[in-house]
């Protein structure tokens, strides 16, 4: 079985007596190519307490102590697996012969699928919410996804993307989100992973209000008198629908809201004509996608009668690539196609760049063409 299959089996942290130091065990699915591991235990505010790099991984199976930095007697930890693969680089310190680690690995799988948390004070438990309360108050709106909570917990939005600071309607995105939660009582539910690779909380929000919100549009997915945070902004066209498995419970709402918001051009989805269109995109690369990122490409065509300078467009899927377009005249009737890897641009290729990535995902994804002021101009999806 190729490295690109690995998963995880099994994870789980264990605190030891002393309570200065924590066992993970773990078992990964079969491989054939020798992975490289990141192992991390995270405090409950997200932060690195802990870590262990394997290079090249031979076992399956595998037990390892992590010591930790300034533990905390009954507090609550979780630990982190990531799988890579590639070159790497190893240097030992000369203090207590600690080993740091200079990556150059290829990130291959951020694999999140198991998370437990240790309690120092003994017993293993499961990652748990913030707190115990039903309702906890959002003390911080940090863009248009993500909210920072009274106990200091960073919540990011499931299912959904908005644009990052700099980008078009990042502000718009962000003062809606405000408008929504800022300084109110909002309840979390949550999916199958809580955690995500940065520390942040997931999470489905609502928030109470006299109107209920979105509620009329999702039936059962939110109570009578809350609106459902995730979904309004869908709604109102400020985000696209972005589902990672296995927090998947919402994805057929997400999606119907995003299209509801397309068809009536709320937000981003408000077109500007400009008669350049995405004909077609090429997301199954052969072989692996990330070692032939040239294999996949998007196909654009000026089906105007004028010339369209789209320095300072962009380009952008369901994720967070983006690739923004140089100097580059397209002539009527002209197509271009935009290149993954790394190339020389040329009248009628262009390249985004990338080594050791990819950016379609083969089993579906979006694709939004933006001009120089953040209007869209078309979309794909597949």
């Amino acid at each position: 079985m190729p490295s690109e299959g690995v998963s995880i089996r099994k994870l789980r942290a264990i605190p030891l007596p002393d309570m200065k130091r924590v066992t993970v065990e773990m078992e990964l699915s079969p491989f054939a190519e020798h992975p490289h591991l990141d192992i991390a235990i995270l405090s409950p505010q997200g932060e690195v307490v802990a870590n262990m790099f394997v290079v090249e991984a031979r076992d399956q199976v595998m037990t390892l102590t992590l010591h930790l930095r300034q533990p905390e007697p009954g507090a609550l930890y979780s630990a982190r697996l990531i799988v890579l693969r590639g070159e790497e680089t190893l240097e030992r310190g000369d203090q207590g012969g600690t080993m740091t680690t200079k990556r150059t690995a290829v990130p291959l799988l951020f694999i999140l699928l198991s998370i437990l948390a240790c309690n120092l004070e003994g017993t293993s438990t499961p990652v748990s919410p913030p707190g115990d309360a039903q309702t906890f108050r959002v003390k911080e709106v940090v863009d248009g996804d993500t909210i920072v909570l009274e106990d200091d917990t960073k919540v990011r939005y499931i299912g959904l993307n908005t644009a990052e600071r700099g980008r078009p309607f990042y502000e718009e995105a962000t003062e809606a989100n405000r408008g929504l939660v800022e300084d109110r009582e909002v309840r979390l539910e949550f999916d199958t992973v809580q955690i995500d690779r940065y520390g942040r909380t997931l999470a489905y929000v609502f928030v109470r209000d006299s109107t209920g919100g979105s509620a009329e549009f999702t039936g059962e997915a939110s109570p009578q008198g809350e609106t459902f945070v995730n979904l309004e902004l869908l709604l109102q066209g400020y985000a696209n629908a972005f589902t990672v498995p296995p927090n998947v419970k919402y994805e057929e709402l997400f999606r119907e809201a995003e299209q509801e918001a397309r068809e009536a051009g709320r937000g981003l989805w408000a077109t500007q004509e400009r008669g350049i269109k995405i004909a077609d995109i090429q997301a199954d690369a052969p072989g692996n996608d990330s070692e032939n990122p040239n294999g996949e490409w998007v196909e654009i065509v000026n089906e105007g009668s004028t010339a369209v300078n789209l320095e300072g467009f962009s380009l952008k899927d369901a994720a967070n690539h983006i690739y923004t377009f140089p100097a580059f005249t397209l002539q009527p009737g002209a197509t271009v196609r935009l290149y993954s890897g790394q190339g020389q641009d040329d009248a009628s290729s262009l390249y985004w760049g990338l080594a050791g990535d990819a950016v379609w995902n083969n089993g579906g994804d979006s694709a939004f063409l933006r001009d120089s002021e953040g209007n869209l101009v078309d979309s794909y999806a597949y």
